[in-house]
């Protein structure tokens, strides 16, 4: 008979697994019920402030860029519209260009 506590498909089994402190959960009287500050920690390089205004920057510099790119490329399309249209104006006239 095969042992059941190992699956070939998933790996090893969890018969032997091995048992510290971190793999089980504290007893729930050993838990912490109230904050404790941490000591020695060490402080943040860029504040929130200078972070969040830096993404609304960034933000508007990508919209404003987008809207620029859309404008000329309107502006482009316009432009070619208008040398398509006096052509076929042309043709329909019998001038030549």
């Amino acid at each position: 008979m095969s042992d059941l506590s190992q699956d070939p498909g998933l790996g090893p089994g969890t018969q032997n697994a091995p048992v510290n402190s971190r793999t089980l959960p504290a007893a729930p009287e050993g838990r912490s019920s109230e904050f404790v500050a941490v000591t020695g920690a060490e402080a943040e390089s860029t504040s929130a402030t200078a972070m969040l205004v830096t993404a609304y920057a960034l933000f508007w510099v990508l919209l404003l860029g987008f809207a620029w790119m859309t404008w000329r490329r309107q502006q482009r399309l316009a432009d070619r519209l208008n040398q398509i249209e006096l052509r076929v104006a042309n043709i329909d006239t019998g001038e030549k260009k």
